[in-house]
């Protein structure tokens, strides 16, 4: 990926054939996520899933395969791919971050719960709020691609539970 931040519409074919298998995925939050996991120094508001290369190698192929054929990297990377659900409840745990610390060089959010538009991802040329770069508005089946060194946040986590709230894929591709 060239550019610092890429946008896909209609991200995978076919969504409504999968887009309830994502809903599916057992997730845990973050006191659960290290017991099971592992993690270390993660902070995450919400509820994320485990690595779905490993848990789910069907989706986990799907999901590379659609990456490919949007032409979204251009060298190997490792994956990280993780569905995560946030809501109203998580929104003042959010904050603005970066995913590089471990060596993270692309990150990428899939929108996977129905289209809201007050919802979305927000980049940032700093840590300041003041400081947009651009805002990407959380359409179903739309996915924004930035390198992970720029700084970011959810903007407005909603809804009381997996059917209502922000249900994303995030991907961390670190160089292979």
């Amino acid at each position: 990926m060239k550019e610092d931040f890429k946008l896909y519409s209609n991200f995978f074919a076919d969504f409504f054939h999968i887009k309830d298998e994502f809903k599916k995925i057992k997730t845990y939050n973050i006191k659960e996520y290290k017991e099971v996991f592992g993690g270390g120094e993660q902070t995450w508001p919400g509820r994320r899933s485990g690595n779905i290369i490993e848990t789910d190698k069907f989706l986990g192929s799907l999901i590379l395969e659609t990456c490919r054929k949007h032409k979204v990297f251009s060298k190997n990377y490792i994956f990280q791919i993780h569905t995560h659900l946030r809501l109203a409840e998580d929104d003042a745990g959010d904050f603005i971050h970066v995913d590089n610390k471990y060596g993270c060089e692309i990150s990428g959010i899939v929108y996977l719960s129905d289209t809201n538009l007050q919802s979305g991802t927000t980049l940032y040329t700093s840590h300041k709020e003041e400081d947009v770069l651009v805002k990407s508005s959380a359409v179903q089946n739309n996915a924004i691609f930035f390198k992970s060194g720029i700084f970011h946040r959810s903007s407005l986590n909603f809804g009381n539970n997996i059917d209502n709230g922000r249900l994303t894929l995030n991907l961390f591709c670190t160089p292979a």
